[in-house]
C-alpha cells in the first residue's frame, strides 16, 4: 500500500471483511480456487476504496464482484450432499432472481 493510496479497514462493515468473513468458513475451497478468491479479494478492496473516496461504488465493479462470488459459491458443495449436512439448509444464491 502507497503512502497517497486510502486505508480501507477489513471490518465487518466492508467488502474486504465480509469476503475475509465468507472465505474464513469456506473450508471447502480448494487450491485451484485460489485464482478466483485472489481476484474477489482485489475486487472487494477496489470496492472499498470506492466507498471510502466517493461514497458509492461503480455499478460495473459491484456487479462484476456479485459474478465472481456466485462464480465461487458454485463451487461449494451442495448443501444436500452427503456428510450429515441439514437437509433444510439453503444457500443464499438461492434467492437471487
Amino acid at each position: 500500500m502507497t503512502e497517497n493510496e486510502p486505508k480501507v479497514a477489513d471490518s465487518a462493515e466492508t467488502y474486504a471483511g465480509m469476503f475475509a468473513a465468507y472465505v474464513d468458513g469456506a473450508d471447502w475451497l480448494r487450491p485451484d480456487d485460489q485464482p478466483l478468491v485472489f481476484h474477489v479479494r482485489k475486487l472487494c478492496h477496489q470496492l472499498d476504496k470506492a466507498l471510502e473516496r466517493d461514497g458509492s461504488v461503480n455499478a460495473a465493479k459491484d456487479s462484476a464482484y456479485l459474478q465472481a462470488i456466485e462464480r465461487l459459491n458454485k463451487r461449494r458443495p451442495s448443501p444436500s450432499g452427503a456428510g450429515g449436512a441439514d437437509p433444510n439448509q439453503t444457500d443464499v444464491f438461492d434467492f437471487l432472481d
